[in-house]
């Protein structure tokens, strides 16, 4: 569907900045680099482009797959009593920096995940768009409140669909792994906060 030569190169695919890629491309340099697992490894552009493409290929499969499955719920009369989620755990660093995968980069591509939101009694908003920064958490708590339960006690996020809640300032992002990675002396420990801005 796609071809490599037809995708753009990330805008900060050479940005230095990143001491992980740094790293992670000092490997690639001596020969040691480790692409067998799932932390982010370093790529060149020859194969960043080869990987989106394939990205783009697993995107365009997933949404005929929910295609169907919406067909067949509207086939079987069951759509207007199901309520269709769709998400992710994380987004990818897809090239930014020079790197694929994830770990050890709250980049915007790893942080922002795919959200739709599908609910019988909300379809009139169909399309719409909504910026406010929302959170995994607030799945948690969306999904009881819709059937009229309440969450347990202590439960983190917000209910979506409530107006009355506002959005929060700011959404907490952590990481931490067991052992060291991407060239570190010491397991990873991160924070990052996102805002609107």
């Amino acid at each position: 569907m796609n071809r490599p030569e037809d995708i753009t190169r990330p805008d900060n695919f050479v940005d230095r900045a990143q001491l992980h890629a740094q790293k992670l491309r000092e490997q690639v340099a001596r020969g040691t680099a480790k692409r067998a697992h799932q932390l982010a490894f370093a790529v060149s552009e020859q194969e960043a482009r080869a990987i989106i493409v394939v990205t783009l290929g697993m995107i365009t499969f997933i949404n005929d797959q929910i295609g169907r499955l919406i067909d067949n719920l509207k086939a079987t009369g069951e759509y207007d009593n199901t309520i269709v989620v769709f998400t992710s755990d994380h987004g990818e660093i897809l090239g930014d920096y020079g790197l694929m995968l994830k770990f050890g980069i709250h980049n915007v591509g790893v942080t922002r995940v795919p959200f739709i939101w599908s609910h019988p009694r909300c379809r009139d908003q169909a399309g719409k768009l909504r910026k406010d920064l929302a959170s995994s958490l607030d799945i948690e708590l969306s999904i009881p409140a819709t059937a009229g339960m309440d969450c347990f006690s202590g439960a983190q996020g917000r209910v979506l669909f409530y107006a009355a809640i506002p959005e929060p300032d700011g959404l907490l992002n952590e990481e931490e792994s067991q052992r060291p990675i991407l060239g570190m002396k010491n397991a990873l420990v991160m924070r990052s906060l996102v805002t609107r801005d």
